[in-house]
C-alpha cells in the first residue's frame, strides 16, 4: 500500500498525537474542533463582531464569520479557489486529491500559474527600478498534494476551518508603497465592490520569508477584517504551536489586476484609483473618525475661499525638492485669479509618507487643491483628494514626456484614463539648471532610468503659478491630447534625451555637423591644393631659373671656349707667316 494511502488506524495516532503536542506546548489550553458544516469554525473564546451574531474566535484571527466568495467572479479577477487546502512552509496542499498521484482525482495539468513577475528589495539592497533587487528566478507557487511526511496538522487535519478564506498573491514590487496600491489594492477593492469577495478574507501576500512592510496593514485593511499577514507567517510551522488553523475550507491563489497583470475579463484600464482612494476614506472615516474632524471644522470654517497648496517632504534622500522651504514662503504670497471664488491661499506642508500617517494625510488632504510634489509613491494621496483638486507633479528634464521613459507615466496614464472623480493632472519639468545628480548616478550604480529619476531639483515658482491658476479656475481635464497643455517647463525646454522631438533635433544637428564638416573638409581640401598649385609655381619657377642659369652659363663657356680658339689660331696664323717671310728682311734686321 502506498504512503500516501494510510488507513484510517494509522492516522488516528497521529492526530492523538499532535493534540496531545499542542497541550503540552500550549499549557494545557487545547482547542477542540467540531465536526463539520457549517459549525465547523474552532471553538474558543467567543468574539463580538458589530453588526453580527456572537461568534468563536480562530486562534489567530479576529474574528470567525464564513466569508462570502464568488468562485465565478473570482476567476474572472484572475483568482482560483481551492477548496480542502493546506498551507505549509509556502507550500500548497491540495486534499481534493488533484495533485495525489495515486488519488482518482490525480491531474496533471497546472492548476495555476503566476503571472506577475515579483521584484524583492532584499536588506543591503537598494530599492527596485534599475537598481539592485532580487526577483526569484521560479515564483510559481509549489501546488502538491499531502504526504505522511508533512506535519500531522496538514497531512491529517482534524478539520478545515471557515473562519476565513486566505487570498495569496505576488506582489510586483514588493517593498513600494505605490506599486502595492495600484498592484492590489485597486483590484481587491473591484473585487469588494462586485461581490467576488467580503472582508472576512485573510490578505496574505507572498513575501519570501520577509517581513510585510509596516505600510501593508493600513493600505490593505479597507479589504479584510483581519490581520494582513505574510503567506509566510500564514504557512508557518510555528502554528504547531499557537494553535492557529493552517488548513482551510477554503483558499483563493490570485493573479492581482493592476498595471503590471491582466486577466481574462478585466485589465488595468478598467481600474479606478480615484474611486478606490474615495471608498478607502470612507472607510477609516467610519474608523478613525477623530483624525477628520479639525480638517471638517476648517472647512466648514473657510467656506470654499481658501486655495490650499499641499507640499509632501520625502523622506530616504532621493528626489528632494532642495528649495522646498523657500517655495513654501513664496507660495504664500501668491494670490488666486480674481475670477474665482478662492480670496486666499494657504501653503502647507504635508506629513511625511510614514505608515502611521496614512490615515492622517487621507483626512488632510481632504481640504487640499493642490498636491505638489517630485515623482514617487506619495502621489497616490492625490487620488484621496477633494473634486476640483489635483496633482502637480515635479520631474526632471531627462525624465518626462512620452517616448522619453516609460517610468515617469504611472500618474500620468491613470488620471488619463480615470474620470470616475473630476480631478487633473499637471506636470512641471525642471531644465538642467534646476535639476541636481542623485547618489544613484554619483555612485554609478543602476541605470539611465534610476539616473533621471532619482535626481534633486529646484522649484520655478513662477512656473508653479502657472499651473495653480488653472486648478483655480476648475480647468482640470486630461486626457492624452491635452498634454502640452498641462505640461509647464522651468526658464526654458531642455527636451528629454529619448523624445522623438530631441531625435529629431539631434538628427538635424548631426546632418548640420556632417555638412560643415563636409564644408570644412572641402575647404581645407581647396586650401591644400591651391598650396600644392603655389609650391608647384615656385618649383617650376626654381627649375626655370636654373635652367637659364645653366643655359647662361653653358653660353659663357661657350663663348669663352669661342675666343680663346681664335687667338690660338690667330698666333698659328702668324706664325705660318712668320715662317714664310724673304730672307732680306733677315738681314735687315741683323743690320
Amino acid at each position: 500500500m502506498s504512503k500516501l494511502a494510510l488507513p484510517a488506524r494509522r492516522r488516528q495516532p497521529l492526530v492523538v498525537l499532535s493534540l496531545l503536542l499542542n497541550i503540552l506546548l500550549l499549557g494545557g489550553s487545547v482547542l477542540w474542533w467540531s465536526g463539520g458544516g457549517t459549525a465547523g469554525v474552532l471553538q474558543g473564546t467567543s468574539v463580538r463582531v458589530a453588526g453580527a451574531r456572537t461568534l468563536p474566535r480562530a486562534a489567530g484571527f479576529a474574528a470567525c464569520e464564513r466569508a462570502q466568495i464568488d468562485e465565478q467572479k473570482m476567476a474572472e479577477w484572475g483568482c482560483k479557489v481551492f477548496n480542502k487546502v493546506c498551507f505549509d512552509q509556502e507550500n500548497v496542499l491540495l486534499h481534493s486529491g488533484e495533485k495525489t498521484p495515486n488519488s482518482p482525482n490525480f491531474t496533471h495539468d497546472e492548476l495555476f500559474t503566476v503571472k506577475p513577475v515579483p521584484a524583492y528589495v532584499l536588506p543591503g539592497y537598494e530599492e527596485p527600478l534599475g537598481t539592485p533587487h532580487f526577483t526569484p528566478k521560479c515564483w510559481d507557487l509549489n501546488i502538491r498534494g499531502p504526504t505522511p511526511y508533512d506535519p500531522a496538522d496538514v497531512w491529517q487535519p482534524a478539520e478545515f476551518t471557515n473562519c476565513t478564506v486566505p487570498v495569496v498573491w505576488w506582489v510586483t514590487y514588493f517593498s513600494i508603497f505605490g506599486d502595492l496600491f495600484i498592484g492590489s489594492s485597486l483590484a481587491l477593492d473591484s473585487m469588494l465592490a462586485e461581490g467576488a469577495l467580503d472582508r472576512n478574507v485573510t490578505l496574505a501576500p507572498v513575501s519570501l520569508g520577509l517581513d510585510l512592510p509596516a505600510f501593508y496593514q493600513p493600505l490593505l485593511d479597507p479589504y479584510t477584517r483581519h490581520r494582513v499577514v505574510s503567506f509566510s507567517s500564514l504557512s508557518s510551522r510555528e502554528h504547531l504551536h499557537t494553535g492557529q488553523p493552517r488548513c482551510f475550507e477554503r483558499a483563493a491563489l490570485c493573479n492581482m489586476v493592476g498595471m503590471y497583470t491582466g486577466s481574462p475579463r478585466h485589465h488595468w484600464g478598467e481600474l479606478t484609483p480615484k474611486t478606490t482612494a474615495r471608498r478607502a476614506m470612507q472607510h477609516f472615516r467610519r474608523e478613525q473618525p477623530e483624525e477628520f474632524v479639525l480638517h471638517d471644522k476648517l472647512a466648514a470654517a473657510e467656506n470654499g475661499t481658501v486655495f490650499r497648496v499641499a507640499f509632501m517632504p520625502r523622506v530616504g534622500g532621493l528626489r528632494i525638492i532642495r528649495n522646498l522651504a523657500a517655495a513654501v514662503e513664496e507660495c504664500k504670497q501668491w494670490k488666486p485669479p480674481s475670477d474665482t471664488r478662492f480670496t486666499s491661499v494657504d501653503c502647507v506642508l504635508l506629513p511625511d509618507g510614514k505608515p502611521q500617517n496614512h490615515v492622517k494625510l487621507i483626512a488632510q488632504m481632504q481640504n487640499v487643491h493642490a498636491l505638489v510634489n517630485t515623482h514617487g509613491s506619495g502621489n497616490n494621496y492625490a487620488f484621496f483628494a477633494r473634486e476640483g483638486s489635483a496633482l502637480v507633479e515635479i520631474l526632471p528634464w531627462n525624465f518626462h514626456g512620452k517616448g522619453c521613459t516609460w517610468a515617469d507615466q504611472y500618474f500620468s496614464d491613470w488620471y488619463e484614463t480615470d474620470h470616475t472623480v473630476d480631478t487633473g493632472y499637471f506636470r512641471l519639468v525642471a531644465d538642467k539648471d534646476h535639476t541636481f545628480m542623485g547618489p544613484y548616478e554619483k555612485k554609478g550604480i543602476g541605470s539611465s532610468i534610476a539616473f533621471g529619476r532619482d535626481q534633486d531639483v529646484a522649484l520655478d515658482f513662477p512656473t508653479l503659478a502657472k499651473a495653480l491658476v488653472k486648478i483655480a479656475r476648475g480647468e482640470l481635464e486630461t486626457n492624452a491630447h491635452n498634454d502640452a497643455e498641462r505640461t509647464f517647463y522651468m526658464t526654458r525646454e531642455d527636451i528629454c534625451p529619448g523624445a522623438l522631438q530631441y531625435q529629431k533635433e539631434e538628427k538635424e544637428k548631426a546632418e548640420a555637423a556632417r555638412k560643415a564638416a563636409d564644408a570644412a573638409a572641402a575647404v581645407r581640401t581647396e586650401e591644400a591644393e591651391k598650396g600644392q598649385e603655389k609650391q608647384n609655381r615656385v618649383f617650376e619657377e626654381r627649375e626655370q631659373m636654373e635652367r637659364q642659369e645653366a643655359e647662361k652659363e653653358q653660353q659663357q663657356k661657350k663663348e669663352g671656349g669661342d675666343g680663346e680658339t681664335a687667338g690660338q689660331e690667330a698666333q698659328q696664323e702668324d706664325g705660318a707667316a712668320a715662317a714664310s717671310a724673304p730672307e732680306g728682311d733677315g738681314e735687315g734686321k741683323q743690320q
